[in-house]
């Protein structure tokens, strides 16, 4: 098989906290189409596919995706691992790269310098830390994700994708890049109404547009303590909430 690397997106509607939130407008764009416009400039990505659910509200993410000129893969709503397989599966993938669609400022610049290191000999998963959540990104092997739809059981590995695999040290080999950053506690991705406030108002400050990078963001909130503070409080739910 010619190898192949494809970005997986997971997006729905239902999100509890912010609904509709990859719809919703960021900068004259909604803020999926700036993950998808982002990932697809990462010259290491050979497609960009979107995995999105059965339920009818998500045939609007189905629409966008279209008319962005992304495919897309419906599957089950809680078995986001099962959307992963068969969207990857449908590209003929041999390397996974796992992204949230609520990351409108994912650096493909980045996600060029860890594709550049993969494949790696006897790794099964590249984690990515040490950066703001929101940069997020994973890299596994076709064999991997198939692994893991295989054997993972608990709700939570089946939601979240890859827990299965990151805690499973006996059946796969797990590595993590990525440089310390001391922006690394903080949230450029979008949960809540807060998280929402905070990307509008980088995006409004740095735009028109959407190509700027993560450091002129790194740049622009280590100089406004005020803007850093938007969404300080916010938590990330644990793996296990689901």
């Amino acid at each position: 098989m010619t190898p192949k690397t494809v970005a997986i997106v997971q997006a729905r509607t239902s999100s509890t906290r912010l609904p509709r939130k990859v719809l919703l407008d960021l900068g004259g764009q909604p803020l999926l189409a700036w993950n998808l416009r982002r990932l697809a400039r990462a010259s290491r990505i050979d497609e960009v596919i979107v995995a999105t659910t059965t339920e009818p509200d998500d045939a609007a993410i189905v629409e966008l995706s279209a008319a962005l000129g992304f495919r897309t893969w419906r599957g089950p709503l809680e078995d986001v691992l099962t959307r992963y397989v068969g969207a990857a599966t449908m590209a003929e993938a041999t390397t996974v790269v796992r992204v949230t669609s609520d990351c409108p400022f994912i650096d493909p610049q980045l996600l060029d310098e860890t594709l550049s290191t993969w494949p790696r000999a006897g790794v099964d998963y590249l984690g990515f830390e040490g950066y703001p959540r929101g940069l997020d990104h994973e890299v596994m092997t076709m064999q991997t994700l198939l692994r893991a739809s295989a054997d993972a059981t608990l709700d939570y590995e089946r939601v979240h994708v890859t827990p299965h695999v990151y805690r499973s040290p006996a059946k796969f080999r797990v590595e993590a890049i990525g440089q310390g950053n001391p922006l690394s506690p903080h949230r450029w991705c979008v949960d809540t109404p807060d998280d929402l406030a905070f990307v509008r108002e980088v995006a409004r400050r740095l735009g028109p547009g959407d190509t700027f990078g993560w450091e002129a963001i790194r740049d622009l909130v280590e100089g406004d303590a005020a803007l850093m503070a938007m969404n300080a409080h916010v938590r990330q739910k644990a793996v296990e909430e689901g």
